[in-house]
């Protein structure tokens, strides 16, 4: 068996919890030892310590509502911060800005990413961006039209009938193969989507 993976993420609408269930199974396809955490459950994050403390690696991932990341999530990272800088980390954050056609929309998705490390003085090995989810069919009749107000801005898909996943699964799958390789001193895989380190 190879390094133990730790995944912890915070989830509002449950398409980051779908994202961070798909990073721990392709890790498990791997050979990697790999848990998964929700932090919602969680009174206290104190009571993660030991999880973070005998992991090898550990992905954090939250989802961004209302410009922000879920608090959680936040206070997971102030309390552990001196465990996580002595471990290979990633961060990733998912958002339907990262799903946009638009420039601007998938360079402030980078900037609330980092934002949210650099904001709690974290330096996480990798920042990933990943694009989210509409999910019209699941939100209560208020949620429905201030997302479709809100992504009809930015001439996005606006049919409350169905939903829309923007996930980039197969890239995904390689950025969490670069971090597990890069983290154990492998050998870099090839890939025509690669970037340089923390600007996934």
């Amino acid at each position: 068996m190879k390094n133990k993976l730790l995944t912890i993420f915070g989830s509002s609408e449950g398409h980051t919890s779908k994202i961070a269930h798909h990073i721990d199974q392709q890790a498990r396809n791997l050979g990697y030892h790999s848990e998964l955490l929700n932090v919602q459950p969680f009174k206290e994050v104190s009571h993660l310590a030991n999880k973070i403390r005998h992991a090898d690696m550990i992905i954090i991932g939250a989802s961004i509502h209302l410009g922000q990341h879920q608090s959680k999530i936040k206070h997971l990272v102030e309390e552990h911060l001196h465990l996580l800088q002595s471990k290979p980390t990633v961060f990733f954050s998912v958002s339907l800005m990262a799903a946009s056609p638009l420039s601007e929309d998938q360079n402030l998705a980078r900037k609330q990413a980092f934002g949210f490390a650099h904001t709690h003085g974290w330096q996480p090995n990798q920042i990933w961006t990943i694009a989210g989810a509409l999910l019209y069919t699941h939100y209560n009749w208020l949620t429905r039209i201030i997302m479709k107000w809100q992504v009809g801005k930015h001439d996005g898909d606006t049919d409350t009938s169905r939903d829309y996943v923007y996930t980039d699964w197969t890239d995904l799958e390689y950025k969490l193969k670069r971090f597990l390789y890069r983290s154990e001193g492998l050998a870099p895989i090839s890939h025509h989507l690669g970037q340089q380190l923390q600007i996934a």
